[in-house]
């Protein structure tokens, strides 16, 4: 094969494996940012070795973008989806594309011009162009212990989290004698010794959610009949956490409420064994 033909090759292969290691988190829209690196990398070392030609791989790129992601979509996507997820899709191929096409034309015509004289410095490019096509595979092989790494991290300190913010309601309705003060983020933080929140956060978390290492806390108000609940659970389906927590006015600790989040009646239920 010709050396340019085996360039172009390989540009579009590499491009196409390089949004995989994100995609392959069903349910997450993967960030772009280290596909466009590799994507970068790619047309550059390419447009060197091949003597400037770079809309050829400019042109590779954009099919490697598309089938890339047609093909890992297929894959990692679960069924059932709804017209919503492939319009979602399509945005994202779209985008991709274009980003896609930006960065490598980019890449590209900055190094057009870049001519190769020196033998091992032509050596040590194809080494970098081959070890950038190796970083896909790589980190697609490393992806399932680094998620699992995360999510074991990130459930570990939900849970700290949670007893804490518990232990500071508890504190605050106990030394007040009055469990409307438990809204009250100056008294609560007083009581809180867990994993920080912001100062920001503290004002919006009674009332409102929190997001902090991928989980969302919040604390319902009480109403007027004093009930009130306390909440913890993953910002998304996968990739986050895996643990759910929650607790009523009457201290009881479980996965789950028994109402509608709308409801003004949710009673926290044991976690199902």
């Amino acid at each position: 094969m010709h050396k340019n033909s085996l360039l172009v090759v390989l540009v579009g292969a590499g491009v196409a494996l390089a949004s995989w290691p994100e995609l392959c988190e069903a349910g997450l829209l993967p960030p772009l940012w280290p596909a466009l690196v590799i994507v970068a990398l790619l047309n550059a070392f390419s447009t060197v070795l091949s003597g400037g030609h770079w809309p050829r791989f400019l042109l590779a790129s954009v099919i490697g973008t598309l089938s890339g992601l047609c093909i890992g979509l297929a894959i990692w996507r679960i069924p059932p989806r709804s017209a919503a997820d492939y319009a979602t899709d399509v945005i994202l191929i779209a985008f991709a594309m274009l980003a896609a096409a930006l960065v490598s034309s980019s890449a590209g015509f900055a190094v057009r011009r870049f001519s190769l004289s020196n033998p091992r410095l032509r050596c040590a490019i194809w080494i970098s162009l081959f070890g950038t096509l190796m970083l896909p595979p790589i980190a697609l092989a490393l992806k399932p212990h680094m998620v699992a790494m995360r999510i074991a991290r990130n459930n570990g300190l939900a849970t700290a989290r949670f007893e804490a913010l518990k232990r500071a309601v508890e504190d605050t309705r106990s030394e007040t004698g009055d469990v409307g003060r438990i809204c009250d983020d100056t008294l609560l933080k007083s009581h809180y010794s867990g994993p920080p929140f912001s100062e920001s956060e503290w004002r919006l978390i009674t009332g409102s959610y929190v997001i902090e290492d991928d989980y969302l806390f919040g604390i319902r108000c009480p109403d007027e009949a004093g009930t009130f609940t306390i909440e913890a659970r993953p910002v998304g389906d996968s990739g986050d956490g895996r643990r759910r927590f929650c607790s009523d006015e009457s201290g009881t600790v479980g996965c789950r409420f028994d109402e509608w989040p709308e409801s003004r009646n949710r009673k926290c239920l044991p976690c199902a064994k």
